[in-house]
């Protein structure tokens, strides 16, 4: 009789499917309202929904804006031109609230790929949470592009790739930057609680 063995979830995964569980049971918050399409956590089902196409241009002028009210960029099922993601990139390094950013299902090609690992390995301040599963690339600079800069970045703890295409020696490399990232954060968060209590009490 074989061994039945239970596939392990990886940390982005669970993470990720955490934020799905609390959307579905908390409210969201006045700054913070996604919408409603088959990657985003108020569609935990995945069931195809009507995908709003959002003008790319515009919402790169929102975002060097810097309006506090958009911490959310779902762009998910959008099909996203090099030009596209070029812009969107340039326009995110000028911002300062967005901590999600979705691009699953975007069709991003590999030179579009490693434009975003460029972009994560500047090590952007506010964004946490960045989806990128079910595109296309595949290229290995593109991957490495993409490990090279989650190595530099300190911010991020949650990200997807398609995993399908990815041998799992990446994906391993992936989780322990991400795990990294995430009890950093916790350890500065405790400081900073510990340094308030103190303060309070001078």
């Amino acid at each position: 009789m074989s061994e039945q063995t239970t596939p392990q979830i990886s940390n982005r995964r669970r993470r990720k499917q955490q934020q799905e569980d609390a959307a579905i049971t908390t409210p969201s918050s006045p700054q913070h309202t996604p919408v409603d399409t088959p990657s985003s956590p108020i569609n935990a089902s995945n069931i195809p929904t009507q995908v709003e196409q959002k003008d790319i241009k515009k919402l790169c002028e929102e975002l060097q804006n810097n309006n506090p009210l958009i911490t959310t960029v779902d762009l998910s099922h959008q099909i996203l031109s090099v030009n596209d993601i070029a812009l969107l990139l340039d326009a995110l390094t000028k911002n300062h609230y967005v901590v999600t950013v979705d691009m699953t299902a975007c069709g991003i090609i590999d030179q579009a790929a490693e434009f975003i690992g460029e972009f994560i390995g500047m090590n952007h301040k506010s964004i946490r949470h960045l989806y990128l599963d079910l595109n296309p690339f595949s290229d290995e600079n593109a991957i490495l592009s993409i490990l090279d800069g989650l190595q530099e970045n300190h911010q991020i703890v949650d990200m997807t790739l398609n995993e399908s295409l990815l041998p799992q020696e990446h994906l391993d490399e992936m989780d322990r930057y991400l795990l990294r990232n995430d009890d950093s954060n916790t350890t500065l968060l405790i400081f900073y609680k510990i340094l308030m209590i103190k303060m309070i009490g001078n």
